[in-house]
Order: C-alpha cells, then sequence, then structure tokens
C-alpha cells in the first residue's frame, strides 16, 4: 500500500497526465458543454484532481486498515487483562487454609487482607526454629 502512495505522490510531482502511459486515453464527456457526441482529452488539471482524490481515497483506506487493526489487538489485549486479572482476583481471594491459621473469623477474607496478620505468626515460627 504506501508503494502505491509512493508511485501516486511521484506521478503527481512529475506531471505525468495519464499514469498508465497513455495521456489521450483518458476521455470526458463534454455533455455539459453542449458538445454530447464529442470526446476530448482530460485536461491536466483535471487529472491532478483525480489524481489526488485517489492518493487521498487510498490514504484513507490505509489509515481505516490500520485502525482496525489496532481495535482488534486492543480487544485482545483488554480480553486478556481481563483473564489475567479474573485468575489475580480467584488466587487472592479467600483460602480457607490460610484463614484456619489465624481463626474461623477469617474464613472470609482475601488474603492480602490477611497478610498484615500473618507476618507477626510467621515471625513467631521463625523465633521458635
Amino acid at each position: 500500500m504506501d508503494r502505491l502512495l509512493l508511485r501516486a505522490d511521484e506521478l503527481l510531482r512529475s506531471g505525468v497526465e495519464n499514469p498508465a502511459g497513455g495521456g489521450a486515453d483518458l476521455k470526458k464527456d463534454d455533455s455539459a458543454n453542449g458538445d454530447p457526441g464529442k470526446d476530448a482529452p482530460m485536461p491536466r488539471v483535471a487529472m491532478s484532481a483525480l489524481m489526488l482524490d485517489a492518493v487521498f481515497a487510498s490514504k484513507v483506506q490505509n489509515l481505516q486498515q490500520r485502525c482496525d487493526a489496532m481495535r482488534e489487538e486492543a480487544t485482545l489485549e483488554v480480553s486478556s487483562l481481563q483473564v489475567n486479572l479474573t485468575q489475580l482476583l480467584w488466587t487472592m481471594g479467600p483460602n480457607e487454609e490460610v484463614s484456619s491459621v489465624l481463626g474461623g473469623a477469617y474464613s472470609h477474607t482475601a488474603i492480602p487482607h490477611l497478610l498484615p496478620l500473618m507476618i507477626p505468626f510467621l515471625e513467631d515460627l521463625l523465633k521458635d526454629e
């Protein structure tokens, strides 16, 4: 896609009337000028405007594709974050084994809230050894 954009910019700068090579091949209907049957070569200004429109359209399409790719990547990252957070909350949730050491009153207390209570208990265990 980037090669096409560079090629279109190059053609616009060089002043080539028709990127395919035949400037007189592109025709314009002059029915608005009162000559419904005559075909004339497109003026250079009109061709340049068409090229600019084509470059703009291809740039917009390229940006839309990048936006879609970024949106998809962001969705995947958010879902991965949700899974990791769910696992962390499950891991750090209430634990019967840990709370049984401190007493039944702490059976519904999450592990992070038990840590301040567990530190003195663990220090006492180390002193006993």
